[in-house]
């Protein structure tokens, strides 16, 4: 515990040691981090169903179709990298890029898809300042976020059997939200916010030729805390959660400013 007191005392002065002007005046922004995921996708099937009448004591036969959904419980982590720039006052604009070490997929207790393989996501983003964080004053911001995942699952296992398949489940998310932001003892930022999620996602088992596909909008509010190491480094730590607790996503960043 002792180790733990005197870091983040060194941390604090060396901070406070920097000078800050300027410290949010800044051009260029690397993000590099790590996220757990924790998602439970939305799927729906329409199917032919058989449907036998009696009438009069005679059978009538006729397909009618059948809307069924159920949700997939996706577990990843993200290794991120990320390029912010700001080239006008008020806009920035992202690139981010993403691995997946990790991918697991729980179709209920004893069955799930697993991988020994990489998955990966990439996306584009932009924010729009509405009112400027200062040392002083209240941050607000708007932002659009487009982003593109692969998850690669080549194991089915069960309570008995664990054997090779190869399966894919793609997500497309679109996001539209708001973030504001307020600057503490000059070198935290405590940030909190609300986003609307549209995800688009595909479940594809390229053995049998099969794919279901499921569409759902969902809202979400995240709380952030950034801890300003120096006038160019600074770390991010957010959680993120979607109101009806389907989604909950975890991240810490270092960010390098110029």
């Amino acid at each position: 515990m002792k180790k733990i007191y005197c870091s983040l005392l060194i941390i604090c002065f060396f901070s406070l040691a920097f000078t800050y002007e300027g410290i949010l005046d800044k051009k260029y922004k690397f993000n590099f981090g790590y996220q757990y995921i924790q998602s439970n996708v939305l799927l729906q099937t329409i199917e032919k169903e058989e449907i036998l009448l009696d009438y009069n004591n005679k059978p009538y036969k006729y397909f009618d179709k059948t809307y069924k959904e159920f949700r997939i419980k996706n577990l990843s982590t993200n290794i991120i990298y990320s390029f912010e720039t700001k080239p006008f006052d008020k806009i920035w604009y992202l690139l981010y890029f993403g691995l997946k070490p990790s991918q697991t997929i729980e179709i209920n207790d004893t069955h799930k898809l697993s991988s020994t393989e990489y998955g990966w996501c990439a996306g584009v983003g932009l924010s729009f300042s509405l009112f400027p964080l200062t040392l002083f004053s209240i941050g607000i911001d708007v932002y659009n976020k487009i982003f593109f995942e692969k998850f690669c699952f080549n194991y089915y296992i069960s309570e008995n059997d664990k054997f090779k398949v190869d399966t894919e489940l793609f997500n497309l998310d679109i996001l539209c939200g708001i973030n504001f932001s307020k600057i503490f003892w000059k070198f935290i930022e405590l940030g909190c916010g609300g986003e609307i999620l549209y995800r688009n996602s595909s479940l594809v088992d390229k053995m049998n030729f099969y794919t279901v596909s499921g569409k759902e909008i969902v809202p979400q509010a995240f709380l952030s805390s950034r801890i300003y190491l120096s006038k160019n480094e600074s770390i991010n730590l957010s959680m993120k959660s979607s109101l009806d607790g389907n989604n909950f996503l975890a991240t810490i960043t270092i960010i390098i400013g110029w």
